[in-house]
C-alpha cells in the first residue's frame, strides 16, 4: 500500500510538473511568436522608410532639376524671356492673355491640368510661347498637361507651343504620345525638331506681343 501511494504521489507530482513545462512552453511559444510579430513590423517599417527616403529623394532631385533648368532657360531656348508662373512679369503677361478668354468665356475658367497660370515655365520669343513642363523622367501627364495648357493660351489668341523638359522618358509610350499631341521636347541628347525650331527664332523672325 505504501508503494503504491508513493507511486500515486509521483505520479501526480510528475503531472504537475509536466502542467507547469506546459504552460511554461506555451508561454515561450506566445513570447516567441510577438518576438516574430514586432521583427516582421521591423522590417515592414525599415522597408517604407527606405521607399519614404527613396521618394524624397527622387521629390528633391526633381526640385533641383526644375529650379535649375528654369535658370537656363534663356541658354536652353537660345534667347527670349520669361521664367515661372509666380514671377511677376511672367504673372503680368498671363493676366493679359487669359483676359480675352475670360471675356470670351466668362462662365468658365481653366483649372487644374488646363491651367497655364500652373506651368513649371513659360517663355516667349515675339508672339512664340513656349508653355513648358519639366521633369527628371517626362511621363504621359506631363505631355498631357503641357498640351491643355498651351491649348487654353491658343484659345485665348497665344500662338503658344507645348514642350517638356526632362532628363528621360519614364516610358516609350511617353514619347509616343508627344508625338502625337505635337508636344516638342528636349531630354538628355535628345531635341524635337520643333524645338529646335523655337531655339533658332530670333527677334527678326518674330514679332513682338
Amino acid at each position: 500500500m505504501e508503494i503504491s501511494r508513493q507511486n500515486t504521489e509521483q505520479l501526480q507530482r510528475h503531472t504537475e510538473w509536466l502542467q507547469q513545462n506546459s504552460e511554461l512552453l506555451r508561454q515561450h511559444a506566445v513570447m516567441l511568436q510577438h518576438i516574430v510579430e514586432v521583427q516582421e513590423q521591423l522590417l515592414r517599417d525599415s522597408h517604407d522608410l527606405k521607399e519614404w527616403r527613396r521618394g524624397e529623394e527622387g521629390r528633391r532631385a526633381g526640385e533641383r532639376f526644375e529650379i535649375q533648368t528654369v535658370k537656363r532657360a534663356p541658354r536652353l531656348m537660345n534667347g527670349g524671356d520669361g521664367g515661372t508662373t509666380d514671377q511677376p512679369h511672367v504673372r503680368q503677361r498671363l493676366t493679359r492673355w487669359l483676359q480675352a478668354l475670360w471675356q470670351q468665356e466668362p462662365d468658365q475658367y481653366p483649372e487644374g491640368e488646363d491651367d497655364p497660370t500652373l506651368a513649371d515655365l513659360i517663355w516667349w520669343k515675339g508672339d512664340r510661347v513656349a508653355v513648358v513642363e519639366i521633369s527628371l523622367k517626362v511621363d504621359g501627364r506631363d505631355v498631357l498637361r503641357a498640351r491643355q495648357r498651351a491649348d487654353t493660351l491658343r484659345r485665348a489668341g497665344v500662338n503658344a507651343l507645348p514642350m517638356v523638359i526632362g532628363e528621360e522618358w519614364a516610358t516609350p509610350d511617353s514619347k509616343l504620345l508627344a508625338d502625337q499631341n505635337a508636344v516638342e521636347w528636349m531630354l538628355k541628347g535628345d531635341v524635337s525638331p520643333g524645338f529646335i525650331a523655337f531655339r533658332r527664332l530670333t527677334d527678326e523672325d518674330t514679332a513682338q506681343i
